[in-house]
């Protein structure tokens, strides 16, 4: 069903923005894929430029910070309360170590820009790319079949995604996630 409906969507002159996102050429999001400035929030694909940070207002809601997740309370009543008294309705939080941090820049520049430069990622970490390697545990093997399948081309500068390999731009990025291995799976599935 996803391929007819790619074949459709691009037939009709829709850009595939990645996972289910399409966009007319001109759309800012087509843009940013072309410019590689496209990024991700836990919403959907969005420009950096729009992105900023996500706060979320409303019972249930989630925001999206630089560091953490905040989800508010689901209980109404409570959160009116809450609310009334001048406090804030957050019932859980998360908060990124480095380690996440540098987990979630790297997927997001897969899953929307679809190449990883370590060198960039070293510059903005300020972290040698080997250090940023061995502190996500990378293993340089995980890739591996992803390039004979023609999905992929890597060296040890960079990552880049074919064409082809958009479609399976999720198991891509989970071989990347070292909480992939630890038997939990409780994340998005892919095909």
């Amino acid at each position: 069903m996803f391929s007819v409906a790619n074949q459709m969507l691009t037939g009709k002159g829709y850009v595939f923005i990645g996972l289910d996102h399409y966009a007319r050429p001109a759309d800012e999001l087509s843009l940013a894929l072309k410019n590689k400035t496209l990024h991700r929030n836990f919403q959907g694909y969005c420009t950096r430029e729009a992105t900023g940070q996500v706060y979320a207002f409303g019972v249930s809601g989630i925001s999206q910070l630089n560091n953490a997740y905040l989800q508010n309370t689901k209980d109404l009543k409570k959160y009116i309360r809450t609310i009334n008294e001048g406090i804030p309705a957050v019932e859980k939080s998360y908060f990124l170590n480095d380690q996440e941090k540098i987990l979630r820049k790297l997927i997001d520049e897969l899953m929307c820009n679809l190449y990883l430069n370590w060198q960039e990622l070293s510059t903005e970490f300020g972290l040698p790319a080997d250090e940023i390697k061995n502190r996500i545990h990378f293993r340089e093997e995980r890739l591996s079949v992803f390039k004979k399948e023609g999905l992929l081309d890597y060296d040890k500068e960079k990552v880049s995604i074919r064409d082809y390999g958009r479609f399976f731009i999720r198991n891509i990025a989970a071989a990347f996630d070292p909480l992939y291995d630890n038997g939990r799976k409780t994340f998005s599935k892919a095909i």
